[in-house]
């Protein structure tokens, strides 16, 4: 099975107590791994594939609203 291993840039949700000026910047993250979902509500990547179970692990969901960019690193068999 060809998958596609990933880089997604996405900026968390943050909280803060106490006043607040409202000026604090929103980091850009970065995560990796294979492509498993990407619809318009979730962007899904893992890290392992079992073939036997044909089941994913060490899964990862990114809501699409906190995702800010998808680059292909390289098309891989799993």
């Amino acid at each position: 099975m060809r998958k596609k291993l990933v880089e997604v840039s996405w900026q968390d949700i943050q909280t803060h107590g106490g006043w607040q000026d409202g000026t604090k910047p929103m980091p850009l993250l970065k995560a990796y791994g294979l492509l498993v979902t990407k619809n318009k509500e979730v962007v899904t990547l893992a890290t392992c594939y079992d073939h036997e179970t044909k089941k994913w692990s060490d899964t990862m969901d990114f809501p699409r609203g906190c995702v800010k960019s998808i680059r292909i690193v390289e098309v891989v068999n799993v």
